[in-house]
């Protein structure tokens, strides 16, 4: 069948019908739509608008104070007597950093990595070398540099 042949046809827009043809024929006049026309589509305007449930309140805190360091028991704290340095060679670096904060040290660093990389995700990197030999006594504040590769160098 050609396009010729489906022409006119009677088309309902926004509610007023009109009526296509193909060139040279038919009318462009607005007709009434048909009465077995399908009833109209609703508009956003007939639907009714969504409800949401209140957002849940969430207390703001009243201090600002910063958390403090507890040590675990046998650990020293800040101007407390030396403290034993743990073995952490072997660890992953996150557990090393952990075990060297339990231990009451308090300035434990990643001195050195393959060249110079940032561990920016410790979950990814193993201590190879501490800096203070494991079972020694050292003071709380002393510098502990950890040397760490990552465990894909391995």
């Amino acid at each position: 069948m050609s396009i010729s042949k489906k022409f006119p046809a009677t088309v309902v827009f926004a509610g007023v019908a009109f009526t296509l043809s193909g060139c040279g024929g038919g009318s462009s006049t607005p007709v009434a739509a048909p009465a077995s026309a399908e009833a109209p589509i609703p508009l956003a305007t007939d639907v009714p608008a969504p409800t949401f449930a209140a957002a849940p309140v969430v207390p703001t805190p009243t201090s600002t104070k910063a958390p403090t360091y507890v040590p675990q028991s046998g650990a020293g704290s800040a101007g407390s007597g030396p403290v034993v340095m743990p073995d952490v060679v072997g660890l992953g670096l996150s557990l090393a950093l952990d075990a060297l904060t339990n231990a009451g040290l308090t300035n434990s660093s990643v001195c050195s990595t393959p060249g110079g990389a940032v561990p920016l995700m410790f979950s990814h990197w193993r201590v190879v070398e501490q800096s203070v030999s494991a079972g020694s006594r050292v003071n709380p504040d002393a510098a502990v540099c950890l040397a760490a590769i990552k465990k894909d160098d391995l």
